[in-house]
């Protein structure tokens, strides 16, 4: 499924991820990968996304003690065939449930996020493929997006 936005909403998304790069231009990544705007704005526009999607509240800041969109996490990927990921630095400052539910999102066009599919993080832990410090889904075992809410 794919969401568009249009230019307010595509403001009001640059509004956030400006926040966030403001807020962490000292700091690394949460996930051992290199902080860059882009990817902070690609992250408020998956978020954003799911909060259209599901009509679920969105928090719209990073935080460790929030979820991204009522109770579900985002990870949002800037490839078409980027795999929903789970970082073991993230697992280790999170005490996520197994039955949490992570939702890989896609931004690979400018204005629309494609809202890929979701997991938990039982089945991506013995599922997925792990690779220094990342595991890593199979795109084939994600869960169509029409059922996250059920």
């Amino acid at each position: 499924m794919i969401i568009k936005f249009d230019k307010l909403q595509m403001e009001m998304i640059s509004e956030v991820a400006e926040d966030r790069r403001k807020r962490y231009e000292n700091v690394a990544s949460n996930y051992g990968t290199t902080r860059a705007y882009a990817k902070d704005f690609a992250g408020a526009a998956g978020e954003y996304a799911v909060h259209l999607y599901t009509g679920l509240p969105w928090v719209a800041r990073d935080t460790d003690y929030e979820h991204d969109v009522g109770n579900l996490e985002v990870r949002t990927r800037q490839t078409h065939n980027g795999r929903l990921c789970l970082h073991d630095l993230e697992l280790a400052r999170k005490n996520y449930p197994l039955g949490q539910k992570f939702i890989l999102t896609r931004y690979i066009k400018r204005g629309e996020v494609e809202l890929a599919g979701w997991s938990w993080k039982g089945m991506i832990l013995r599922k997925g493929q792990y690779v220094d410090g990342r595991t890593y889904l199979p795109n084939r075992l994600l869960h169509d997006i029409e059922t996250v809410l059920l």
